[in-house]
């Protein structure tokens, strides 16, 4: 009735013409979607497969049925909230989690209870026997007014397929408060965090394989005995870990000075058993400590680093994500078993570079047949001479 009211008012045409092309286009993308929208098996998929690094051509088309803020992560991640979401392919349902940089999606309204959206890249992390989807990239289509299909719990339906005469039993899953997610509840105050708690199953902290520590994939234990964790498996969603790698690369050590101030700065890239790097980066305090104890080919464990996405403007490494070695970080030096190799390569064939995506780096192994003089040449940018 107000909308009705409003389209009246003859002092408000333009404001009414406005309105009900917005309302007639929110209609229109509400309703575009079925369930036959929705991939088939995407949610068993999903689970079966341990990153989309397994299928590049995976893209799933799946619907969000409930998003949860539950608030930051451990203290330091400077209040970054993290969203709890289900995840619906029509038939079944899996609970997942946003990775932080996807956060701002959900604050301005992007991403919604009900949004149709496309999985470009995730992480599988099973906790406590339980499939938790890291959600990594994803493509937004659009949004629709329901809930598509009967999902149920596929933690529950196993490989039986939908059960209808579950689907009632299933849904207080994602329905069981008043927590859905809505543009006006973004922001609201958070009453408890399930993740935090030192009962909830979910939390990184419990884990049956690994006596409470976060997933571990076996490799072995250290000196110490504490289990190592493959570089593979890591992911920003684990308070405790501890990885055994080789120093392949160190930087040289490089200093800024701003209006924020001044620092300095160095990176390491760690190679583990399993054949993935990861880049480790140190500041200020922490340059002196352990610039000259990481030397290149010792092996060390490592644990207690701040774990993050990569950026891969500044990043070759393997992992998609890299760590910052600060305070709660500790290094030790430990056995050379021969386990890790010196160097990891991925050689792409001169004929194939063709049809790699610009701005990758690429292994080449190559004999060079010509060396050209050194020439030079002017600028166009700046009018400066170069060397080439």
């Amino acid at each position: 009735s107000n909308l009705i009211a409003k389209l009246s008012r003859p002092d408000r045409k333009t404001q009414e013409n406005k309105f009900a092309i917005h309302f007639n286009i929110e209609y229109k993308e509400k309703m575009s979607f079925s369930e036959a929208s929705l991939t088939k098996d995407a949610i068993s998929t999903l689970v079966n497969m341990q990153s989309a690094s397994a299928d590049r051509s995976f893209e799933p088309t799946i619907q969000i049925l409930n998003l949860k803020n539950v608030g930051p992560g451990k203290a330091g991640q400077e209040g970054q909230d993290r969203w709890r979401v289900i995840l619906s392919d029509g038939v079944h349902f899996v609970q997942g989690m946003l990775a932080t940089q996807l956060s701002a999606l959900v604050e301005d309204g992007q991403l919604q209870q009900f949004s149709m959206i496309k999985i470009q890249d995730f992480m599988n992390n099973k906790i406590q026997d339980r499939n938790i989807i890291i959600i990594l990239r994803i493509d937004i289509l659009g949004t629709t007014d329901r809930k598509l299909g009967n999902p149920v719990d596929l933690q529950k339906a196993g490989n039986a397929g939908p059960n209808p005469a579950s689907a009632s039993a299933a849904a207080p899953m994602y329905n069981r408060t008043n927590t859905a997610h809505t543009p006006a509840a973004i922001g609201s105050p958070v009453k408890s965090n399930p993740y935090a708690s030192p009962r909830n199953p979910y939390s990184p902290e419990k884990n049956r394989s690994s006596g409470g520590r976060a997933p571990i994939v076996a490799q072995g234990n250290s000196p110490g005995g504490t289990p190592i964790t493959l570089i593979s498996q890591l992911n920003m969603y684990q308070n405790r870990w501890t990885i055994k790698a080789r120093v392949v690369t160190k930087s040289d050590i490089r200093t800024w000075s701003n209006a924020k101030g001044e620092g300095s700065l160095f990176s390491v890239e760690l190679l583990d058993s399993s054949g993935m790097d990861i880049k480790a980066t140190m500041f200020k305090d922490y340059v002196d400590k352990y610039y000259n104890f990481l030397q290149v080919g010792n092996v060390y464990t490592i644990s207690g680093g701040k774990i993050k996405v990569a950026n891969i403007k500044w990043n070759t490494c393997k992992s998609q994500y890299e760590m910052t070695l600060d305070a709660g970080a500790e290094i030790k030096l430990a056995d050379d078993e021969g386990e890790i190799k010196s160097q990891s390569f991925d050689f792409t064939k001169i004929g194939d570079l063709e049809q790699v995506e610009t701005g990758k780096v690429v292994d080449v192994i190559a004999i060079v047949q010509e060396i050209s003089d050194v020439q030079s040449i002017m600028s166009k940018k700046n009018g400066k001479e170069m060397h080439k």
